[in-house]
């Protein structure tokens, strides 16, 4: 299991994540292959492509107890970027560092 903590987002809100297991890691990683990142001239992500389905499958499989429609819902634009691309360092890029393997 990935052990997760909270997530503070610049707009002050704060996302309780839950732990993911292995196979829920699989299934969210799979599931980039339907975006596309979109780069700025510098080569940093500002934001990405097809995201909403990918984004709301990685907000119910990663918030503890938050994955409701209705929290989604309030949830803007920004602060869903702001945990996708947070999530998937975690989860792809940082694996080793951002969490605990147990």
């Amino acid at each position: 299991r990935l052990v997760m903590e909270k997530l503070k987002l610049k707009s002050g809100r704060e996302l309780d994540l839950k732990d993911i297991s292995l196979d829920e890691r699989d299934e969210l990683v799979d599931s980039l292959a339907e975006c596309e990142n979109v780069y700025n001239s510098k080569g940093d992500v500002i934001g990405i492509k097809s995201m909403m389905k990918t984004v709301t499958k990685w907000l119910r499989i990663c918030l503890n107890g938050q994955g409701t429609d209705e929290f989604i819902i309030g949830l803007t634009m920004d602060e869903r970027t702001e945990f996708f691309l947070s999530m998937k360092e975690k989860l792809i890029m940082g694996e080793e560092n951002a969490s605990k393997l147990n």
